[in-house]
């Protein structure tokens, strides 16, 4: 199977971005802007692979409590960001315009970055998918999805999400919000 590659400036300034949005700082547009930079500076590129084979939706990972916060849209350079309130994000969904991917990110470590991955789980389906670590004040682990991937419809309309792995991680269960349909329909709509 071919291998996507997803630029590593790319994800440091997603996540420098998902910090300042998700505290609530009033300098975003200045971060934002060094983050910008920082990514047009870095060379490096990082594979990550993306496995869409369907995997049975388990209904004991969409039940139980959800994880603490709540959704946050940002508008500007699009996304949706999950967590508490003045906090950082632990899951966030945003727009690579340059790919046509929807950014998937959530806060966790991996132990094994070579195998590290995570299942997204809707109560239509689930995917699993290979994702790449971010160093940072908060690690993180990334992976993109195809925006015409009919699963990222599902993902925008589910009542319900959860995002098992990488392994050693608790699973985040999230309501469903209308913060991440906009956000895909704001993604659909500056890349087509």
């Amino acid at each position: 199977m071919p291998q996507k590659y997803l630029p590593l400036s790319l994800i440091v300034s997603m996540s420098m971005v998902a910090l300042v949005a998700a505290c609530g700082n009033n300098e975003g547009e200045t971060t934002l802007e060094s983050a910008r930079e920082a990514e047009q500076t870095l060379e490096n590129e990082s594979a990550i692979d993306n496995t869409p084979d369907n995997i049975p939706a388990g209904d004991s990972l969409l039940t139980g409590d959800y994880s603490e916060g709540e959704w946050v849209y940002k508008a500007g350079d699009p996304a949706a960001l999950y967590g508490r309130p003045s906090t950082d994000a632990i899951f966030s969904l945003w727009c690579d315009t340059e790919s046509n991917e929807l950014i998937v990110q959530r806060a966790a470590e991996v132990s094994n970055a070579e195998t590290a991955e995570i299942t997204i789980i809707t109560p239509l389906g689930s995917r699993k998918y290979y994702v790449q670590s971010t160093d940072g004040p908060m690690p993180l682990v990334t992976t993109g999805i195809a925006l015409e991937d009919m699963f990222v419809d599902d993902i925008a309309q589910a009542a319900r999400l959860a995002v098992s792995g990488p392994e050693g991680s608790e699973i985040l269960r999230m309501p469903g919000g209308p913060e991440v349909n906009r956000l895909v329909e704001a993604c659909r709509r500056s890349t087509y």
